[in-house]
């Protein structure tokens, strides 16, 4: 077990880069004060002035752009087209500053070479160094003993040669953006460092210093200059009551533009060495996309094996046809929400695997999917399957409309060949759904909108048709009444109704499936104040008791007073008990940064069968300082008199590039946990909107 562990910490490199380089060059020698220059006047011109503008013959004619210099003393050959400069030199050419001690300039070729002091600017890009060869025109050229600054990164090595004007390789370096440039808290360091100004950073063979030891090593590192911190290594070591003693680690890596990820490690002395990666890939300016998630661990205090595998996929090829996959595989429940290091939601007890490609036109479209559902069985612990359809094919129209009338047609049509978890078998499955729309503008603020359609389905089993060959139809209508009284009020009037056709036998409603009536209230106050009301009717009575048909009132509301204060709540009303069956209240104060203070209500009414509850929720959050920062949180059962949930952090920036969180947290009741720890995260990075996990919704079909 040691073993493993200890190769799997070496195996712990963090996703920083780089270095840079710091030499000597040879010398450059002025020529004689005493020397003749000659011009077509034949005069000798010693240049003693602040400055010179080159004219714009002296350039080459394709660029005609004069070289500015300046210094305490100059001398310029107009015939050989060299210009030497001593003292506070200050060459500007084309867009490149460079400042030097001594500088010898040919304005024909564009070469440089200087010593002293040297600075090279080239739009947010410096470079110091001692001694520097240089083509101003091409921008390429070699410094020694160089220190450049890009961005927030900051670079040292022997020596830096920019083979053109955006890429430079540094030799013998390291890279860090701590502020404390010469004695850093951390530095990347490598024989070779390619730096594509103001884009990217790679470099082979790496090792991370901390202060001067060195701590991990990557083989190739990436990053971009452009996007946002994140931090490279977190470190998370603490104590839980359920997994004991743990240290969990993720490493985030990037390959390149398209590709970046995480690699995690969770040592835990009760539960074991859990471990998994995540990878995200985005081609094609988001055109292919997706991530992998993995996780596997066995407990040595259950023995139980688990396993974790989350992928999706997105193509899309020429706006006709896309291309979606999901996969999701959990060996059982407890992977849904433990072992969370890297912040992956929580799964439902019903999830989706499929693969689909559906091709687009304005009229129609076509879906070909193979499509699975497992479900979670508690009894035997496990998910299993619910449904499988392998495959299965559906056309399906666009609301095509009749001509210039205000009537629209839609019709789709499935067959799948369908295999029922339950039954054990596969069916063949053929259905199809006509269906029409029409919309009438009754005056400037009313809209009534009225659907009507028809499901079918047959199938090759014999003994599951009910009427002739149908296995099931049915058929549906809705009629919807849109309102917009004036700028902060809207209404909605819905009344439903569906018939089943086949097999009612059974239904005491003779086949109808629903029949009801819903309204909807919305006010708004322009972006300050909204707030909606909503309830229905259901004409089908079930008791005998016509106030049971009546649905509960819904409310919400959403206060909006600035950037710094926010509300909303949520309240079920009960027509039939005359009571709140449940409220949700919830305000927030302040920003991520300075105080910030939450709080939250929480009530369900449970009766008869249990007591309600009443929860109370809030914490409170500002910073101590410049660099620390803490934060309190609980939830308090009002009925039960006893606090149900508390945490704690505390914050703070150890240094200008290292941050920790120490924290604290602890659940009471059945699930009792507590647990407590620290993160340790090194901010170097850059962050890429990869990182940024799509929505599911994006690889739906």
């Amino acid at each position: 077990m040691l073993s493993k562990t200890i190769a799997a910490l070496l195996f712990w490199a963090v996703l920083l880069f780089c270095g840079v380089i710091n030499t000597y060059g040879g010398e450059i020698s002025a020529p004689a004060a005493g020397v003749t220059i000659e011009r077509t006047s034949a005069e000798k011109s010693v240049v003693t002035s602040e400055s010179v503008i080159l004219p714009k013959q002296e350039v080459t004619s394709e660029e005609k752009i004069p070289v500015d210099c300046s210094a305490d003393y100059l001398e310029y050959d107009e015939g050989l087209g060299i210009i030497n400069g001593r003292g506070n030199v200050k060459v500007i050419y084309k867009g490149t500053e460079i400042t030097a001690d001594e500088v010898r300039f040919d304005v024909k070729s564009s070469y440089l070479e200087a010593k002293g002091n040297i600075i090279l600017k080239e739009g947010d890009s410096i470079i110091n160094g001692a001694y520097v060869s240089f083509n101003m025109k091409s921008k390429t050229g070699r410094i020694d003993r160089i220190q450049l600054s890009n961005g927030p990164w900051y670079f040292k090595g022997l020596a830096i040669e920019k083979p053109d004007e955006k890429n430079v390789s540094i030799m013998e370096g390291y890279a860090t953006t701590c502020k404390d440039k010469e004695h850093p808290h951390y530095r990347l360091v490598s024989q070779k460092i390619h730096v594509e100004i103001d884009n990217i950073v790679e470099s082979w063979n790496v090792l991370l210093y901390i202060g001067d030891i060195p701590v991990f090593y990557f083989p190739y590192i990436w990053k971009s200059l452009k996007i946002s911190s994140k931090s490279p290594l977190t470190v998370n070591p603490g104590y839980s009551s359920n997994e004991g003693g743990f240290l969990k680690l993720a490493y985030n890596y990037d390959f390149s533009a398209y590709l970046s990820g995480a690699i995690l490690l969770d040592l835990m002395t009760k539960k074991g060495l859990g471990y998994g990666i995540q990878q995200n890939y985005r081609f094609d300016e988001g055109s292919t996309n997706g991530y992998l998630y993995a996780y596997y661990i066995r407990e040595n205090d259950t023995g139980k094996e688990r396993i974790r595998l989350n992928l999706e996929h997105l193509s899309r090829f020429d706006n006709t046809f896309n291309l979606v996959g999901r996969l999701n595989f959990l060996t059982d429940e407890a992977l849904t929400q433990e072992y969370d290091s890297y912040g992956f939601p929580i799964v439902s007890r019903d999830i989706r695997s499929y693969i689909a490609g559906t091709y687009y036109d304005p009229a129609f479209s076509v879906i070909a999917a193979i499509d699975r559902q497992d479900t979670y069985f508690l009894k035997d612990s496990a998910y299993k399957m619910a449904y499988l359809t392998l495959p299965m094919l559906r056309f399906s129209t666009s609301s095509l409309r009749f001509g210039e009338t205000s009537l629209y047609y839609s019709f789709w049509s499935e067959l799948a060949n369908y295999y029922s978890g339950n039954s054990g078998y596969y069916i063949l499955r053929l259905g199809g759904h006509p269906g029409i729309s029409y919309s009438m503008q009754l005056d400037q603020s009313t809209n009534l909108n009225t659907t009507m359609g028809f499901n079918a389905y047959t199938q090759d089993r014999l003994e599951l048709h009910t009427v002739g060959n149908l296995t099931t139809a049915d058929y549906y209508a809705t009629t919807n009444l849109h309102t917009s009284w004036n700028m902060n009020m809207d209404t909605d009037f819905t009344y439903s109704y569906s018939q089943r056709l086949t097999d009612i036998s059974y239904d005491f409603y003779g086949g109808v499936l629903n029949s009801r009536l819903d309204g909807r209230l919305n006010l708004r106050i322009e972006s300050f104040f909204s707030t909606t009301f909503s309830s229905g009717y259901d004409f089908r009575n079930y008791y005998n008791d016509p106030r049971l048909n009546f649905s509960n009132i819904l409310n919400s509301i959403n206060v909006f007073v600035s950037e710094d204060f926010n509300a909303s709540s949520f309240l079920q009303y009960s027509i039939v008990d005359s009571t709140v069956k449940s409220a949700d209240v919830f305000a927030n104060y302040g920003k991520p940064t300075g105080t910030k203070i939450t709080f939250g209500i929480n009530y369900l009414n449970r009766a008869p069968s249990y007591a309600d509850f009443l929860y109370l929720s809030g914490s409170l959050a500002m910073d101590l300082g410049k660099d620390i920062r803490i934060e309190y949180g609980a939830r308090f059962d009002t009925v039960a008199n006893e606090v149900k949930e508390q945490h704690a952090a505390i914050s703070t920036n150890l240094t200008d590039c290292w941050y920790l969180d120490i924290n604290y947290s602890k659940t009471y009741g059945i699930y009792t946990n507590e647990s407590v720890g620290f993160t340790l995260q090194l901010r170097a990075y850059k962050e890429s909107i990869l990182d940024k996990k799509l929505s599911p919704g994006d690889f739906k079909y």
